[in-house]
């Protein structure tokens, strides 16, 4: 019965752990370790985890095995620098440009929050779970989650409108010139 829940849990969350995982570390070689001891720790311990609580272990355990791991290593924990929003099928070139200043400055927008800020944004906006998914990984209240998002958003927002509005400026005064 064990292996049965670890090879369809596995098959079903692997690469999105794994994903999470490399957003966190930035390196495949590291997310497929962290990985591999992920499912290892949930291997040992699968008898004493609720059915129910499967996703939020693996995911819990994976945060904190990935912020030990680059702490030990002593390196910044980032989101990469290529985060992208898909394109639609047919978009002009200037509207291909105008996403990706978009895409960069999410991506800047998102190294300026902290590690827990940037957890709930990636389990809520990326891997679509719900308040009390997300409550159960962090081991909180749903409404602790909630401030939590509003607090990242909040802060999300305030750096791309000050990104943006310094690009469109530094524009202007390039095209006075």
């Amino acid at each position: 019965m064990k292996n049965e829940v670890m090879e369809a849990l596995l098959r079903q969350h692997g690469k999105k752990i794994y994903n999470y995982l490399l957003k966190m570390l930035r390196h495949s070689e590291d997310a497929e370790d962290i990985l591999q001891s992920v499912f290892l720790a949930f291997y040992q311990k699968a008898d004493s985890v609720n059915e129910e609580s499967y996703l939020p272990y693996l995911y819990r355990t994976a945060y904190n095995r990935a912020i030990n791991y680059s702490k030990k290593r002593q390196k910044l924990v980032q989101q990469p620098e290529d985060f992208e929003i898909p394109a639609p099928e047919e978009e002009s070139r200037e509207e291909a440009i105008r996403r990706l200043g978009k895409n960069k400055a999410i991506a800047t927008a998102l190294q300026t929050l902290n590690e827990r800020e940037k957890l709930v944004i990636e389990l809520q906006y990326y891997q679509k779970m719900s308040y009390s998914q997300i409550a159960r990984i962090l081991d909180t209240t749903e409404s602790a989650v909630d401030s939590l998002l509003v607090r990242a958003k909040r802060k999300l927002k305030k750096k791309i409108s000050q990104d943006l509005s310094s690009n469109s400026v530094q524009k202007s005064t390039r095209s006075k010139q």
